[in-house]
């Protein structure tokens, strides 16, 4: 009993209780228990860590619940962009005969094309000669017959050659100019003479441009 009161005496005078709790007084200021206190503070960092704890896992639910169908999604376009570029490739290689024909078609047809533009070019000639053997009267020579089809639209015959005289020269322009037989010359005309006695002293020779 005399212990008791001795060791209750010596904790009051050092500032701890029977059960052991830390108290610290000064003067008569109230006593401040620091085990409370720490524990306090502890069970607010406990709650707060709690909560950010809580909210990362949170997060990390929301995130994979917005990323996983993102990913799902872009993967499933990825497989079928993969899908398409097969399957174009399989209709580029199925085609590829295809169009190797279709360039030899037009390649035959560019060869027709240019068949048809010589023969067109050659056209003029087989009208023009019996055209002008049958309108070139006595006394004309021609030694040369040139005709420019470069151009389809604008072709043009040139005639060379002598005449006995200048009136046989005269027929044979009006005969190449007839009205009466327009079909195949058109714009008759005497580009040059020049004295020449080839078919006789009052020979010329000539040099007509006509149209085609």
């Amino acid at each position: 009993m005399i212990g008791g009161t001795l060791v209750s005496s010596l904790n009051a005078l050092r500032g701890r209780e029977p059960d052991g709790t830390t108290r610290v007084a000064f003067g008569g200021a109230p006593r401040i228990d620091l085990n409370h206190e720490r524990r306090g503070y502890q069970g607010i960092v406990f709650r707060r860590s709690r909560r950010d704890a809580l909210a990362l896992i949170g997060l990390f639910f929301f995130a994979c619940a917005v990323l996983v169908p993102l990913t799902l999604h872009q993967r499933a376009v990825a497989a079928r962009l993969h899908a398409t570029e097969r399957r174009l490739a399989e209709e580029e290689k199925r085609w590829a005969p295809v169009t190797q024909q279709s360039a030899a078609v037009d390649a035959d047809l560019a060869r027709w094309t240019r068949f048809e533009q010589s023969q067109s070019g050659r056209q003029p000639w087989r009208q023009i000669f019996p055209a002008l053997a049958a309108r070139t009267p006595p006394g004309i020579l021609l030694d040369r017959v040139q005709i420019d089809a470069r151009a389809e639209q604008r072709r043009e015959a040139t005639l060379q050659g002598a005449a006995a005289s200048m009136t046989r020269l005269r027929a044979f322009l009006n005969a190449l100019a007839d009205p009466r037989r327009p079909d195949l010359f058109k714009n008759v005309r005497l580009a040059e003479t020049h004295a020449d006695t080839t078919l006789g002293p009052d020979g010329v020779r000539f040099k007509i441009l006509i149209g085609l």
